[in-house]
């Protein structure tokens, strides 16, 4: 009799073990079932988004366990921030050979939800190492009002950082300041500079980031397909008030600023280019 309970009381424990075995394979093979290549590698809006604009790329994909994470965690960090966590993931790479881009994409596997997304020029020989954009060359402001105008410097697929000093060539008769200001800048074992600015390599994204460093921003250029990480600088004009009741006439006045871009070989700072910005800035009447 007392056999026969503690062979039941097994038979329970082994069934329970079995049953628990199964359930947990089971959610492991429902995981593993829900993100196929047909899903993960095609149907995710970013892969679309690549293969409608490039249909012969091809795609790799790969089930990066937590242990490569972990181990890679350094470097995957560099592409995809220090937010990205050490779990296992859905990797996929597409490559587009003739038009020199790819992608690659990381994917939560419980979620389905883009981690990180990068997007490079493969053999792109488009060099700008210094380049300007201004977003407008007239600009209207009314009197009393302050303007605050960004211009963007940018450095695509170049080999070297420029530093950029800006100086003001001609202006019109009020405050002007620049945002950051011009300052002397120091870096290690190299001899100083006055820089308001400095512009690193990079090479166009196929997306805009959703993230990025406050002294940073990501604009678009004409015939750059993409958007370019640039450094903005602000200049900042503050027109004189007007006095009541008194009538005024437009006016108009030239603004040039002058960018010149260094860079350092050794210890020294080198000349490389030097470029007039120039602007008309038209004073309104208040109405």
């Amino acid at each position: 009799m007392k056999f026969l309970v503690w062979s039941n009381i097994v038979m329970l424990i082994v069934i329970f073990i079995l049953s628990s075995f199964l359930f947990l394979f089971y959610l492991e093979l429902k995981e593993e079932k829900t993100w196929n290549v047909l899903e993960v590698g095609i149907k995710n809006p970013m892969a679309k988004y690549f293969l409608d604009t490039y249909p012969d790329a091809e795609i790799q994909g790969y089930i990066i366990s937590k242990n490569t994470v972990e181990k890679e965690i350094e470097n995957i960090r560099k592409e995809c921030g220090q937010d990205f966590k050490e779990q296992k993931y859905w990797k996929f790479e597409y490559i587009e050979q003739k038009e020199n881009k790819s992608m690659i994409i990381w994917l939560d596997p419980s979620t389905g939800d883009i981690t990180c997304l990068t997007q490079e020029f493969l053999k792109s020989n488009l060099t700008i190492p210094f380049g300007i954009k201004q977003e407008r060359k007239e600009i209207t402001i009314k009197r009393g009002e302050t303007l605050k105008e960004p211009i963007f410097f940018y450095n695509i697929n170049g080999n070297e950082i420029y530093y950029i000093e800006l100086s003001v060539v001609e202006k019109p008769p009020w405050k002007f300041e620049f945002e950051p200001p011009l300052h002397l800048y120091k870096p290690l074992d190299k001899d100083p500079i006055n820089m308001s600015v400095k512009i690193e390599p990079s090479e166009p994204q196929l997306v805009k980031p959703t993230k990025y460093p406050e002294d940073v921003n990501y604009i678009e250029i004409e015939g750059i397909d993409g958007f370019v990480k640039s450094s903005p600088v602000n200049f900042i004009l503050e027109t004189p008030k007007p006095a009541f009741y008194t009538p005024y006439e437009k006016e108009r006045f030239e603004l040039k600023i002058n960018a010149t871009a260094r860079y350092f070989l050794g210890r020294r700072s080198f000349y490389y280019d030097s470029q007039l910005i120039n602007y008309t800035i038209v004073l309104d009447e208040i109405k």
